[in-house]
């Protein structure tokens, strides 16, 4: 929330899901005779969630994309690099083809662009053109079929790297050393030579940061701190969806049919209600990772006969003393207690 004088404020509220619907009155309630001329900024990708939050005085604006012609000067600087558009002329014709699908959007052009990028020759840009990725369901101006598209052409082990994250919330905010020694812990990063796993996992990192499903934390400038745009965590998603699960809620759970097949999960269900249906993790002898959420108040018997965890993450959740029992997890290379408030470690361990 920003300040804007004495008296008025300016509070932006970015990417609002439908889900959010319920709490909105609550949370609107206090704001509603707030200082004149204050304002609320709510960004949705949802209509609904435009119309619920619209006022009289208000109405929704629908953000378009780039103008096709600023949009194609952005898309070739993406797709061409250094090179002059005008030394490939078919190449262009396939861009342009290319281009009119990606709903002007500036993060597809950065992510299909750099594909492209890759191999400036007429069989590669077909064969991008010509994906049956394009023919997958999708709603109107939405570019999820496009970023499919630049994990499709990740090599294998960027693949399960890139895909785990999305077992983290959204805008979580990766410090780099952690996530290499996360994905080294899991087995995804492949020995090369005598380079140390940890460099080799930084190359991952570095690789998808220059495909652009990384970037900079913009909240720490001075530290090697990535996010994922939340488009790409989306689709992040959508290709791992029969391993990683973010449960943020019960229905997460509900919804899934193959529960019992999930490698990655994340648990960050804030009601305590809905606590109680946690009770089965235990239950989930597949599970390699395993992640509560901040200020989670975890029993200890969830990860009591969990034999195949490789991560463990009790990171500033409410646990004073570790169970005996951890010592029993033979297969753990990975444990962050950090933040947790944990004052003894069992003699085990």
């Amino acid at each position: 929330m920003e300040q804007l004088g004495r008296r008025k404020f300016l509070l932006v509220l970015d990417d609002i899901w439908p889900n959010a619907n319920d709490e909105w009155e609550s949370f609107y309630a206090p704001f509603k005779n707030g200082p004149k001329d204050s304002m609320i900024l709510v960004t949705t990708r949802s209509p609904n969630v435009a119309d619920l939050v619209a006022t009289n005085n208000c109405k929704p604006i629908q953000l378009e994309g780039l103008d096709r012609d600023i949009f194609w000067e952005f898309f070739s600087k993406c797709a061409f690099g250094e090179e002059r558009p005008e030394s490939y002329p078919q190449l262009q014709d396939i861009g342009h083809n290319i281009a009119s699908r990606l709903c002007g959007s500036p993060l597809a052009a950065k992510t299909i662009g750099r594909l492209l990028n890759m191999e400036l020759t007429v069989q590669h840009w077909e064969t991008v053109q010509n994906s049956e990725l394009w023919e997958l369901p999708h709603r109107e101006n939405e570019i999820l079929p496009a970023l499919q598209l630049s994990y499709l052409y990740l090599p294998q082990e960027l693949k399960r790297c890139f895909a785990f994250c999305c077992m983290f919330p959204k805008d979580y905010s990766f410090e780099r050393d952690e996530i290499v020694d996360i994905w080294v812990a899991e087995g995804f990063v492949v020995s090369s030579g005598s380079t140390r796993l940890e460099d080799m996992g930084i190359r991952y990192l570095d690789d998808l940061r220059s495909r652009f499903l990384f970037q900079t934390d913009p909240k720490y400038p001075n530290r090697t701190r990535y996010v994922m745009h939340d488009l790409i965590h989306d689709m992040a998603q959508s290709v791992s969806v029969d391993e990683c699960l973010l449960m943020q809620d019960l229905r997460s759970r509900n919804e899934r049919r193959m529960l019992y097949a999930v490698r990655h999960m994340s648990v960050e269900v804030a009601d305590e209600s809905l606590k109680s249906g946690m009770r089965g993790i235990q239950d989930l002898n597949k599970l390699h990772s395993l992640r509560f959420g901040i200020n989670f108040n975890v029993e200890i018997t969830w990860f009591n006969q969990l034999s195949n965890i490789l991560y463990l993450s009790l990171k500033g959740c409410t646990v004073v003393k570790l169970p005996e029992s951890i010592g029993e997890l033979n297969s753990l290379r990975y444990l962050d207690i950090s933040y947790s408030g944990v004052q003894e470690l069992p003699e085990k361990f």
